[in-house]
């Protein structure tokens, strides 16, 4: 837990795992409470679809059944968010949100009124298919810096050791001042630049940047590892103990599909600690 109280962040709104320990939950919760923040669960309202005239009764009975088992997964979630956040002392509010014709409208004008998203990465023994959907209009659509949590976590909120992700990019630099007020209270930041062949100031201009805002730096170059900077990052966070990783998010949603750059797509598929991303 942290020394000093999270100053700037009063509005979380976190995506609720449908099963398992819902470690995103319990991470939003966390930190809304040594923010003194207002925590906003949502899960994804069930898919109503019209039975095709082939399908007669039967599909219409299937999707009644199948719509009727939604509601109930999402409504146990719902009730378990809220006593995780009962447990937390925070107050918070619940939700549903729905996609419609790719689309999360009601998500994306929820979140743009958030200070921070929190969202858990997808467990491959407990897909959800609307999660890829989620996170992408948080990031591309709403604006919101989105905490990703990994499903193999506790969901405990730690920010002692932060490692910054840094090649000078706009992302990037919107996910360093989306990370502002959880840097203010990290005991240790470290700027990591995956040596590319970048000018030698990349690293140490953000750590100028970061000492007027009253923060201790330090500044890493690390090689990538077989030109995977996703790896090289995640190498350099474990053998220096981050607990939070803070980096740009890239891609597009033209075509409405999540589209990543490499190292976020690594970040996302083999994550091992929280990470805080923006677009």
């Amino acid at each position: 837990m942290s020394v000093r109280r999270i100053v700037g962040i009063k509005d979380i709104l976190t995506i609720v795992d449908l099963a398992g320990r819902r470690p995103a939950a319990r991470f939003a919760a966390e930190l809304a409470a040594e923010a003194g923040a207002h925590v906003a669960g949502l899960v994804p309202a069930p898919a109503v679809a019209v039975a095709a005239v082939v399908g007669g009764a039967a599909a219409m009975d299937l999707m009644a059944e199948l719509v009727s088992e939604a509601e109930d997964s999402g409504g146990a979630a719902l009730a378990a968010f809220e006593e995780i956040a009962r447990q937390a002392g925070v107050p918070t509010e619940v939700g549903r949100y729905r996609f419609v014709d790719g689309d999360g409208v009601d998500l994306v004008a929820r979140a743009r009124l958030a200070d921070l998203a929190v969202v858990g990465q997808e467990d491959p023994d407990a897909p959800e298919p609307a999660r890829q959907a989620a996170i992408e209009a948080l990031l591309f659509d709403a604006g919101v810096p989105v905490l990703a949590v990994p499903y193999i976590s506790e969901g405990r909120f730690a920010a002692r050791r932060v490692a910054v992700a840094w090649d000078g990019s706009r992302p990037a630099a919107r996910a360093v001042r989306a990370a502002l007020p959880l840097l203010a209270v990290a005991e240790a930041v470290t700027v990591v630049v995956v040596d590319e062949g970048q000018h030698d100031e990349l690293g140490p201009d953000l750590a100028l940047y970061l000492a007027r805002h009253g923060l201790g730096v330090t500044v890493r170059r690390t090689p990538s590892v077989d030109g995977d900077i996703g790896a090289a990052l995640l190498n350099e966070a474990a053998d220096a103990g981050t607990e939070m990783m803070v980096m740009g998010a890239y891609g597009h949603s033209r075509i409405r599909e999540f589209v990543l750059g490499g190292a976020t797509r690594t970040l996302m598929e083999q994550m091992t600690l929280p990470t805080l991303m923006a677009h």
